[in-house]
Parts: C-alpha cells; sequence; structure tokens
C-alpha cells in the first residue's frame, strides 16, 4: 500500500502505517493477497498486523524480541528483524573469524 500524499506546507505528524486487528479485519486483507507483518513470538504477540514491515519491526524489536511472521495472503512464514538477525549472526562470524 503506498503512503497518502500530503499537500505542500503540511506540517503535522507525517504519515501513520496502518495497523489492522487481528481476527476478520487482517482474514480480509490477507485474503486479497495483501502481504502483513504480524510481531509475536512464543512468549508475546501484539493483537495487529502491520503493513510496514518497517513499523512492525520496530514493534517487534520491542515487545517480541525480534521476532515476527510475515504474511503474503494466507501464507505465513517466521521471520526476524534486522536487529535480530544481525545478533544472530555475531557468534557465527565470530567463529568464522577464530
Amino acid at each position: 500500500m503506498n503512503e497518502p500524499d500530503f499537500p505542500d506546507g503540511f506540517e503535522g505528524a507525517g504519515p501513520m502505517f496502518a495497523a489492522v486487528p487481528l481476527g476478520d479485519p487482517w482474514y480480509a486483507l490477507a485474503a486479497r493477497g495483501v502481504t502483513t507483518y504480524i510481531p509475536e513470538s512464543a512468549s508475546a504477540r501484539v493483537e495487529s498486523a502491520f503493513l510496514d514491515r518497517g513499523q512492525a519491526e520496530a514493534i517487534a524489536d520491542t515487545s517480541t524480541g525480534g521476532e515476527l511472521s510475515r504474511y503474503e495472503g494466507l501464507c505465513g512464514w517466521n521471520d526476524l528483524t534486522a536487529a535480530r538477525a544481525d545478533i544472530e549472526r555475531q557468534p557465527l562470524a565470530e567463529l568464522e573469524a577464530g
């Protein structure tokens, strides 16, 4: 989904990214093939899906330890935020260097 255009001289807070409640509202979007991101882990879950990956990653980094699910339509995969992926690569890089 595209961010809306703002008129010249706009001095507001800027665009807000859509959060979609899980359940029927999310399913309606997913059934149309929209890509959504849900911050979740075994111990925590946010009850909304996000259309913007950056926003979902920011929330996942603070609430689920960097874990989220990416859904392309109704098909979903476990995923990690960029920050969490970097943390997990560090020990591997140390092993390869040593």
